[in-house]
């Protein structure tokens, strides 16, 4: 069975645990092929959990979670060292960014420094401690989520912060029939005792192998362009107060590249730069004062500048 074959088996028997979310299970996969990390718009008891775990049992992956809540410190995160009654031998208790895969539930109500380390960790796929720097498992991702900013005592994470994360996207209530598949499937068996029960789809090896494979996808110089045309018109665009940062482009590139791998090409076309458009800058661009009195959605926004830009030709690689 080939990569691309497995990488589709992961995603089906995610979305066989976590019902109505197909184009986000699809998309999350993208990101870690792209080797990313994902940020969620999410209110509680929506699934995250159960898709994260999901993930991680299908990718063969280590996992933690943790709610990061006002009292989380650094340490939780980084691990802490001791020193035995001897003096000499130092004993390590590894923190919750040792793993694969890293819930992390309300970015957005953790203190400042807690934050700082796990962006710190997303970027650097390392933690430094008080005598050493070590690096995290490889690989390394976090799926966080912030809640939405009408809740007391809580912001939305700031421009800067936000750009660690390769992609963004909104976890919703599930629709009438959604919610009745959910009702029924919580029967006796937990969803948790349903998840142990499948086999690893693929493991560490393989996946490092696909993302080996997603870096090598073609990208025509017609494409790069039509990216960075893309991210520069969200930069002093009407009702945009902050654009998109060069990560963005970044982003793009390797989403793309891996949405192009997902569908079995080993090149990119302007279709798979537009299916991870919003995913990519949804959450890279802050808008102004005056788009809150004429009320525009962010959307609506991101549309109008998708027509601005001429779509290259999509053509094979090498024409």
């Amino acid at each position: 069975m080939s990569h691309v074959e497995l990488a589709k088996n992961v995603i089906r028997q995610v979305n066989q645990i976590v019902v109505g979310k197909e184009a986000e299970v699809e998309e999350i996969m993208t990101a870690f092929l792209a080797n990313g990390s994902v940020l969620l718009d999410s209110l509680p008891g929506i699934g995250k959990t159960t898709m994260a775990m999901a993930f991680s049992r299908a990718l063969g992956l280590d996992y933690n979670q943790i709610r990061l809540s006002p009292d989380v410190t650094p340490s939780d995160l980084t691990g802490v060292t001791t020193r035995k009654t001897d003096g000499k031998t130092v004993d390590r208790q590894p923190g919750k960014l040792f793993c694969n895969l890293l819930l992390a539930n309300e970015i957005n109500h953790c203190p400042p420094k807690t934050q700082n380390t796990l962006l710190d960790a997303i970027k650097e796929k390392q933690v430094i401690t008080e005598n050493d720097t070590l690096s995290l498992p490889n690989p390394f991702f976090v799926i966080a989520a912030q809640c939405f900013s009408g809740d007391f005592g809580r912001e939305h994470l700031t421009d800067a912060q936000a750009d660690h994360f390769m992609v963004s996207m909104s976890f919703g209530y599930p629709n009438f029939t959604q919610e009745c598949e959910i009702a029924k499937s919580n029967g006796a068996e937990t969803i948790y005792a349903q998840i142990r029960k499948r086999d690893p789809v693929i493991d560490r090896k393989t996946l490092l192998e696909m993302q080996r494979e997603v870096d090598n996808v073609y990208l025509d110089d017609e494409i790069l362009n039509y990216i960075i045309e893309i991210v520069r018109t969200t930069r002093g665009y009407r009702f945009i107060k902050h654009g998109a940062s060069p990560q963005a482009t970044v982003a793009f590139v390797k989403t793309a590249k891996a949405a192009a791998w997902l569908n079995g090409r080993d090149y990119v076309t302007p279709g798979d730069v537009l299916r991870q458009y919003s995913y990519v800058l949804w959450h890279r661009i802050t808008l102004t004062d005056a788009a809150k009195m004429h009320r525009p959605q962010k959307g609506t926004i991101l549309a109008e500048i998708a027509k601005l830009i001429p779509k290259p030709p999509a053509k094979d690689a090498g024409d």
